[in-house]
């Protein structure tokens, strides 16, 4: 098929789009895991708010996404003590981010040193 210049220039806007989507939901299930949650759970989350709001919202699919990444950063996990910095696991020696409350390798919760 012959494609104009500004077709193509479409297809990889909706291509690059897609892309970051896919990354940030790969960050929210990554963040989730972390967090405790389930990552399953939290990933079908943010793409179904996203495909909800993209009808009604300029740039709804980003913006469903924000709103999930929220709630799963700052709400999930949130009753527990939390660590205040990078911290390794004394069970298997990972390094886990400061927002992680569950080890990433072993999925040990984090206790309080």
């Amino acid at each position: 098929m012959n494609y104009t210049a500004l077709e193509e220039e479409q297809m990889l806007g909706y291509i690059a789009y897609a892309l970051l989507y896919a990354l940030f939901v790969g960050y929210i299930v990554n963040v989730a895991r972390g967090r405790g949650g389930k990552p399953w759970l939290w990933g079908v989350t943010a793409v179904a708010s996203g495909l909800i709001l993209m009808p009604f919202v300029p740039f709804g699919l980003l913006i469903g996404n924000a709103l999930v990444f929220l709630w799963v950063r700052f709400g999930l996990g949130r009753g527990g003590q939390q660590p205040g910095m990078r911290w390794s696991c004394p069970e298997c020696r990972f390094l886990n981010e400061r927002y992680a409350v569950v080890c990433e390798a072993c999925n040990k919760p984090w206790k309080q040193p």
